[in-house]
């Protein structure tokens, strides 16, 4: 509804003034009024009746009409009164006479019309309020001419000088009434007592614009007619309507609006689904000029602070919830576990909660409207549009959902709400700016670093969410990228892990996500190259947990460490390729307890269980003795042994940390470190080497008891008799 050359902000819901700015086919309507209101009504008073509901462009043709009156050889005189600016106020009559007698001002024929016209309004605005509303209107002239004479003539006298005066004068008056239908219903009366009876004077049109149902309604048993139709009938000469909108101009202008934002930015847009949504969903909420400037202005606003990180789609269709069906968004935006697509949600969705359709029941009413809130649940969220079988119109990868920034994902939910990104995410900006930086191995590393220092989610850095974040992105990254990404995984992988470590059995930090990548990476890389690839970053970095774990997990494709293995077509590498790698890695075991770091590598116990399988010297256990000779030094090994198992009992849920003292038997004399920790005066020591020393205690004592303390069933039990 702006012109196209117009700034890029938010529509007002104001009209319109130049019909130049019309895009709705509004102009041609109002031209043609105005040239019935100049060659064919009649000089006498006469009302015409623009009818149209809320938000419909009545003010715009108002506005349009005066234009092309203007534009006429003889224009006529016009006035403007919008009676809502005065509404509640006991004196609209005394308003609407001081406006018509400041309009006449405009012309020098209307001076002494001007001073009748104060005489008449002082005369009537004397009348009590009561009197003037609660009586039909023929009487209201008759019963002030009772109560009130000015200079000795009464009002009807009054009234027939100011007509004559009006008919001399020979220049029509156009008089515009909007936002009738804004009134109460007493003051919608006042109103037309006054078009009919009171200010119905020669020379003067009233063109009146007003919701027509409204209006009805207002006028029930006006003048003790049952049919406020009946009565608007007989007051208005020249009823129109608000024309329909030029055939797809209201679509236009709203999908024009749209255009603009998207050329704009660049955020995730599905065309294949975007025409059903938008004909099924969204346009049958448009029914007016005001609903689509509500809508570009609520999508426009969202968008502002989110752009890239949402998908487009997703977004204007729920900002159509949210102007439009305001109770269903609430109930979405306040219950996203019984929409969002996640097995976790849909597990603890109970037994008695009621389905989507007698949800919807619950708080529509309207059949049609209840067919487009199904629509645009069905698609916003796959698990409604499952129960209302509209799952195949919208077919999809739902391992994309978090790529494709949709509202389903419960990770991309939040953004949809708070419109901005919330804390600890990573925008789509900041995403794709790093992922620029996987052709160069150090650039990547040093970013993997950076975000390892930043805050993320649920207290896990940033980079726990980007690893998670760029597994959905490996099919697009370059093959010639593969290898850099690799040896930088490498070489920053065991600062990663100690950033976000495994924090029970159930969730494993960002080793889980490393892992994953390594896999899907080796895949992509010749069967002949993945071997010295793995040589090359094992060497080249500064993981040696990372390199024993993943040594590990392709051992276990061969089917060690208890595991059944895989097909031969489905090892990443041949087992003697393996045992290379294991060379490697033992080598830099060596280099890592030289430079004084295997202490206080992530899961220290792994990588020197590694060590010591894969070593065929004693090194392993005579840099045990050597690092260990300091109490401190003792503690942080033992530590490093500790694990975290998860427990459940009917009365509470936690977790536990235990140890088998026989784990650290390979390298250390268990008798020997059993003494020196006794030794130790725990006045002296923080918590956690207190908590490293009882929990060991507490190991020794189980295998003194003959239980085993290896098995996390035996804490869990001594746990769950403690408590009861």
């Amino acid at each position: 509804m702006t012109s196209d050359d117009a700034d890029f902000v938010l529509l007002s819901d104001s009209s319109l003034e130049d019909p130049e700015q019309d895009q709705l086919g509004y102009a041609d309507f109002a031209e043609n009024l105005a040239e019935t209101i100049e060659r064919r009504i009649p000089r006498q008073d006469f009302v015409v009746g623009i009818y149209g509901q809320w938000g419909s462009g009545k003010s715009s043709i108002l506005n349009f009409v005066e234009y092309y009156l203007e534009e006429q050889d003889e224009s006529p005189l016009i006035i403007r009164f919008n009676p809502w600016w005065f509404s509640g106020q006991a004196d609209l009559l005394r308003k609407f006479f001081d406006q018509l007698e400041s309009g006449l001002g405009a012309d020098s024929r209307f001076e002494d019309v001007r001073n009748k016209l104060s005489d008449f309004a002082s005369s009537l605005s004397n009348i009590p309020v009561s009197m003037a509303t609660g009586v039909p209107a023929e009487q209201v002239l008759a019963l002030a001419g009772e109560a009130l004479a000015t200079d000795g003539e009464d009002l009807d006298r009054l009234k027939e000088e100011i007509s004559q005066e009006l008919r001399d004068a020979d220049r029509r008056i156009v008089i515009m009434i909007d936002d009738i239908d804004r009134l109460t219903q007493d003051e919608i009366k006042q109103m037309f007592r006054l078009v009919k009876s009171v200010a119905d004077f020669p020379n003067i049109t009233y063109i009146l614009a007003f919701d027509q149902n409204v209006v009805i309604n207002a006028l029930e048993g006006e003048q003790g007619m049952y049919s406020g139709e009946e009565y608007l009938d007989k007051i208005i000469q020249l009823p129109k309507h608000v024309p329909i909108p030029e055939q797809g101009a209201l679509e236009d202008f709203f999908a024009t609006r749209l255009e603009r934002l998207l050329l704009e930015s660049d955020p995730v847009f599905d065309p294949q689904h975007w025409q059903t949504v938008y004909q099924q969903g969204i346009l049958p909420s448009l029914e007016t000029p005001r609903d689509a400037v509500r809508l570009c202005n609520a999508i426009e606003t969202s968008f502002a602070s989110l752009k890239e990180n949402i998908n487009f789609v997703d977004l204007v269709a729920i900002e159509t919830l949210r102007v439009f069906h305001r109770d269903v968004y609430e109930e979405v935006r306040s219950e996203p576990a019984r929409f969002v697509n996640n097995r976790a949600y849909r597990s603890r969705r109970r037994e008695d909660d009621e389905d989507y359709a007698t949800f919807l029941d619950k708080i529509l009413s309207d059949d049609a409207e209840t067919e487009v809130v199904k629509e645009l649940l069905s698609y916003l969220f796959p698990r409604v549009g499952e129960e209302f079988r509209k799952a195949r119109q919208y077919r999809e990868n739902r391992d994309t959902f978090r790529k494709r920034r949709r509202i389903c994902h419960p990770d991309m939910f939040p953004f949809y709400f708070r419109e901005t990104v919330p804390r600890g995410e990573l925008s789509a900006a900041e995403l794709d700016s790093i992922l620029r930086f996987t052709d160069d191995t150090e650039s990547f590393a040093d970013e993997l670093r950076r975000l390892s220092e930043e805050e993320g989610k649920a207290g896990r850095s940033k980079a726990n969410t980007f690893l998670q974040r760029f597994s959905e992105y490996l099919d697009d990254l370059p093959d010639e990228d593969v290898e850099d990404v690799i040896v930088a995984l490498f070489d920053t992988g065991d600062q990663l892990c100690a950033v976000d470590p495994s924090e029970s059995m159930l969730d494993n930090g960002s080793r889980r996500f490393l892992l994953g990548i390594l896999r899907e990476l080796l895949r992509r890389v010749d069967q002949d190259d993945r071997c010295s690839l793995l040589q090359q970053a094992i060497a080249d970095g500064n993981s040696p947990y990372l390199a024993s774990h993943t040594i590990g997990v392709l051992m276990q494709e061969h089917g060690e460490y208890g595991a059944d293995g895989v097909d031969e077509d489905q090892q990443l590498l041949k087992y003697e390729e393996i045992e290379k790698l294991q060379e490697v890695a033992v080598e830099k075991f060596d280099e890592t307890a030289d430079g004084g770091e295997l202490l206080t590598t992530p899961h220290m116990d792994t990588v020197l269980s590694r060590w010591e399988e894969w070593s065929e010297t004693d090194r392993p256990q005579d840099w045990a003795e050597d690092a260990t000779q300091s109490d401190s030094d003792l503690l942080q090994f033992v530590n490093q042994f500790i694990r975290q198992g998860n427990y459940a009992s009917v009365a509470e849920r936690g977790s536990i940390d235990y140890i088998d003292p026989r784990w650290l038997e390979p390298f250390l004399d268990l008798s020997t470190v059993e003494q020196r920790l006794a030794e130790l005066d725990t006045d002296e020591l923080e918590k956690w080497e207190i908590h490293t020393i009882e929990t060991f205690k507490q190991g020794v004592e189980f295998l003194e008891e003959g239980n085993d303390p290896g098995e996390f069933e035996t804490w869990s039990l001594s746990r769950r008799s403690l408590n009861s």
